[in-house]
């Protein structure tokens, strides 16, 4: 009798799934997991595929969603463990979704306390290689789009479920290609970052006891502008309650595809407020084809969306056919809605061997007219001798 029950769970799971199914709700429905549980018809078995149109998993706090999954259990893995794994990450604990494969055309995680959101379109778990068209993180009010993915030489065959969307985040993209990527803010017209042909490997652990997320990586480039980038970083997750309560990057480096130094940065980012404080440091690199100083600092404070920039820039080119000595001065970074993307509340200053004045700069109603600034000098002194110099670049 044992023999045929078994061989019915295993063989047949479709068919005894829906006479276990009170038994099932009363497990995952207790006092502490209050879920509600959305699906079509279960087809298959556990010895083979089981076939789920759509699967919405969801309670007060979170939810998960799926349409036209495709699963099959990896070796060893009871049906009640994979239960038990499934429902458990509501329960604020990260578990192993341990599958030989699973295909969805859409994959769907929700943080309802903050809409935050991870959302994948069609989706392939093989193994230890994760594919998908097309993966969509949504923080707070910044996007990260990632067109055509491969992941593959996890650690790991399994896929880590968790309440908290980052780390979600973390586990499809430890080792990642990626065709295209896009970073943007829901009050931006336009994405302030695209890349193509990215690689990004890191390593990340979270210290249980410090509440802490270590990542780690090196090895990485991507093609933004024509032109290839290599990088690498170390960043803190400091969690309060399951959630990222603020981040640190303790480093960040760009180098060129000669190697040389592009961009480095070190940032504290607090969630509650969208405080941020970051020094960013440039070495010849072009702004947005407007100007390419040899070197520049800017240091950045300020919260909720709005942010004081202060910027010195050293021999500056691009900007006019002479190269200028020094640009400085500081402006408002704004990512609230009806402000200006760039305000400047003073001239800029100009000092140069050649010319010494300032220049008033119009505000930036948006991220597109950072490409065509409009711009008045206020001479103060100039070499008369050299005045064909200072005529701006075409």
């Amino acid at each position: 009798m044992l023999i045929l029950c078994l061989y019915i769970s295993y063989y047949h799971t479709d068919r005894i799934l829906y006479f276990l199914d009170p038994s099932i709700e009363e497990y995952i429905s207790g006092t502490n997991l209050e879920l509600e549980i959305e699906h079509d018809k279960i087809v298959g078995s556990l010895s083979e595929n089981l076939n789920i149109e759509n699967i919405l998993i969801q309670d007060s706090l979170y939810s998960i969603s799926l349409k036209s999954v495709k699963a099959s259990l990896g070796k060893s893995y009871t049906f009640k463990k994979f239960l038990v794994n499934t429902f458990s990450f509501i329960s604020q604990k990260p578990v192993p979704l341990n599958l030989a494969s699973l295909s969805s055309e859409i994959f769907k995680y929700t943080d309802k306390t903050n809409s935050d959101n991870l959302h994948i379109q069609n989706l392939t778990i093989l193994d230890s290689t994760i594919t998908s068209d097309s993966l969509s993180l949504n923080f707070m009010d910044f996007s990260i789009s990632l067109k055509d993915i491969l992941n593959t030489d996890k650690d790991d065959s399994y896929l880590k479920l968790d309440t908290n969307t980052v780390l979600l985040f973390l586990d499809f993209t430890d080792n990642l290609k990626a065709k295209e990527i896009f970073i943007g803010n829901k009050n931006l017209d336009a994405n302030f970052f695209e890349g193509r042909d990215l690689n990004f490997n890191y390593e990340y652990h979270l210290d249980p006891e410090e509440n802490i997320i270590y990542i780690s990586s090196i090895n990485n480039n991507i093609n933004s502008n024509n032109l290839k980038y290599h990088f690498s970083f170390n960043a803190r997750l400091f969690l309060s309650n399951s959630k990222v309560d603020s981040i640190q990057v303790d480093e960040f480096l760009l180098l060129n595809s000669d190697n040389k130094e592009v961009f480095t940065a070190t940032a504290e980012f607090r969630i509650e407020d969208f405080a941020l404080n970051a020094i960013l440091k440039t070495k010849n690199i072009n702004y947005y084809d407007i100007l390419r100083p040899k070197r520049g600092k800017f240091i950045i404070n300020g919260k909720d969306y709005k942010y004081n920039v202060y910027f010195t820039l050293h021999n500056v080119k691009d900007m006019v056919k002479e190269t200028l000595d020094k640009l400085s001065g500081d402006f408002i970074l704004s990512f609230n809605e009806k402000e200006p993307f760039v305000s400047f509340p003073k001239p800029v200053n100009i000092i140069d061997k050649v010319y010494n004045g300032t220049a008033k700069i119009k505000k930036m109603m948006n991220f597109g007219d950072i490409f065509y600034p409009e711009i008045e000098i206020i001479t103060k002194s100039v070499n008369p001798f050299k005045l064909n110099k200072l005529n701006r670049v075409e």
